[in-house]
């Protein structure tokens, strides 16, 4: 595919407005730059290819969210404020307790924020209306808590859920148990791909499945320690992918799948191009998440997030 769109992602069940009424929306809430005491902010910015806040494909519509942070690091923060500390025991002749050190703190943080480098992350994300799915291509929670957190002041009510399959019927674990004994049954229509990692009391090891004989010994030394599954590559309709314990899905690879051809090269109109990528894959990603809910017999169910709600 000519655009790597979608690398990774966290993929949310959600009730979103139709696209014209999500621009409106998103146009109440555009980023804007950091005030010189602020740590991070974000807002919606308007995509390159569009010129809009949202961005049409087929079978659904993208937006993006540009999250900003300044870049203070902490060993910095914990040398100056020792420079206040060491100032006001000259100065006062006493140690400053808790509270003012806490608030001295805060003062030497707003002033390093003031002339900090800024660091800018924009997340793309894209929605299928007929699944109602989010897909936000990041694994950083801080970055999925921007976006949904923003989504849901600009909607101001707004039903969602993250999917997950900690709660569905057999985990990654006894999947993998039940695949090696019978590689046949435990994965429906999923090939299970080359690489498993494994958490454990004695940490995280990876094993190399290409041959599952040779790995078997490793993988069941792992098990009977009390490790768990921490992520397991699959395979569905030419996509690889690993999925974790989390429900999230790292080192997606688009491949010779059923409509993610080359037909996407060549085009002269960036917003065409952008089009066609994200359409197909959106319905792979799509469809990966269907079968994965269906694998581990899940059903989301969405709760309305209101933004009184937001701290």
């Amino acid at each position: 595919m000519s655009l790597k769109l979608i690398k990774q992602a966290s993929v949310y069940k959600v009730v979103l407005p139709t696209m014209d009424a999500m621009v409106e929306h998103l146009a109440t809430i555009p980023h804007t730059d950091l005030t010189p005491s602020a740590a991070s902010g974000s807002g919606f910015v308007k995509l390159a290819s569009h010129g809009d806040y949202c961005a049409p494909f087929h079978g659904g519509y993208a937006f993006a969210l540009r999250y900003d942070e300044k870049i203070v690091p902490g060993s910095v923060v914990k040398d100056e404020l020792a420079k206040w500390i060491e100032r006001f025991k000259e100065r006062e002749g006493y140690t400053p307790g808790r509270k003012e050190q806490r608030d001295m703190r805060e003062q030497v943080v707003a002033g390093l924020n003031a002339v900090a480098l800024v660091r800018s992350k924009t997340v793309t994300c894209y929605y299928h209306e007929e699944s109602q799915l989010l897909i936000v291509p990041t694994i950083s929670r801080k970055l999925k808590d921007a976006v949904m957190g923003q989504l849901v002041r600009a909607v101001e009510s707004m039903k969602s859920t993250t999917i997950h399959v900690s709660t569905a019927k057999g985990s990654l674990t006894s999947r993998l148990v039940s695949h090696m004994a019978d590689t046949s049954a435990a994965f429906d229509n999923f090939d299970v791909g080359d690489r498993v990692s494994i958490v454990g009391p004695n940490g995280k090891s990876t094993f190399d499945m290409t041959d599952l004989t040779d790995a078997a010994d490793g993988i069941d030394e792992a098990f009977a320690a009390g490790g768990q599954v921490s992520e397991l590559g699959l395979l569905l309709n030419g996509v690889d992918f690993r999925l974790t314990q989390d429900f999230l899905l790292k080192g997606i690879v688009f491949g010779e799948a059923e409509g993610a051809d080359d037909a996407g090269e060549g085009f002269d109109d960036p917003a065409a191009e952008f089009e066609h990528e994200a359409g197909v894959q959106v319905l792979l990603v799509t469809q990966i998440i269907t079968a994965l809910c269906c694998l581990f017999d899940y059903t989301p169910v969405i709760k309305t997030e209101e933004n009184d709600d937001l701290v």
